[in-house]
């Protein structure tokens, strides 16, 4: 499925992989997605097929690891991913984040740009989920102006609106993808709109936010409470 969706993107757009777990061996930075043996979509589609399915699913780890790439903000393994791909003050970024399980990576695997612990950023009382690490790396500006570490350039706010997507600070807009899990609450493409989710208009309620007569579940490492 992955492979079908990305066969048909041109080099007008800049692509890169990374695994859940990072290793340089299947890390491939973001470049234009130039068709030709050895060029980049070539070697795409070659770390893809290459990645094997084994170990843990740090997703909220590879999530903040992410971010943190494109607000070019490294430490450990990540400072191995390169210079970060934000160039222009107009640029959209998105990740896209494809398991088939449950986040159970331990530690502090959700962090900020400067490395602390990400806690609360939704406000919906749990620390640390990956709702969390998806909510702070949309709304932090990642290259600010001025520059908050020493080596980086900062972007004015002028990425274009997108739908829902309005932010017009340099963010990372993140798209989860679940191959074979299912959650606690059922899917409904349109669930935003009243009537068609009874799960979610309970959890908002009338009135919007979370006033309705259930809860969002809460998450526990390694169950379907994680999506």
């Amino acid at each position: 499925g992955r492979s079908f969706a990305l066969a048909g993107i041109g080099d007008n757009f800049r692509v890169g992989f990374d695994t859940l777990a990072f290793s340089t061996a299947r890390y491939l930075a973001v470049a234009p997605f130039v068709t030709g043996a050895g060029a980049q979509k070539d070697l795409w589609f070659q770390k893809l097929y290459a990645s094997p399915a084994s170990g843990g699913t740090p997703l909220r780890t590879a999530l903040s690891r992410a971010g943190r790439y494109f607000g070019d903000r490294f430490n450990g393994v990540a400072s191995s991913m390169g210079a970060s791909p934000i160039n222009s003050a107009c640029q959209p970024n998105y990740t896209i984040l494809t398991s088939d399980g449950y986040w159970n990576d331990g530690g502090t695997p959700a962090v900020k740009l400067d490395g602390t612990a990400i806690g609360d950023a939704d406000g919906d009382g749990r620390s640390n989920t990956l709702s969390d690490v998806a909510y702070y790396y949309y709304n932090t500006d990642l290259r600010p102006i001025p520059p908050v570490a020493p080596g980086t350039v900062g972007y004015k706010d002028q990425v274009p609106p997108s739908g829902e997507d309005t932010a017009p600070h340099q963010h990372m807009t993140t798209f989860t993808v679940g191959m074979g899990v299912s959650g606690t609450l059922l899917f409904h493409p349109n669930y935003q709109t009243p009537g068609n989710s009874l799960d979610y208009d309970a959890i908002v309620g009338s009135a919007g936010g979370e006033s309705g007569s259930s809860l969002w579940p809460t998450p526990a490492g390694g169950g379907e409470t994680t999506v």
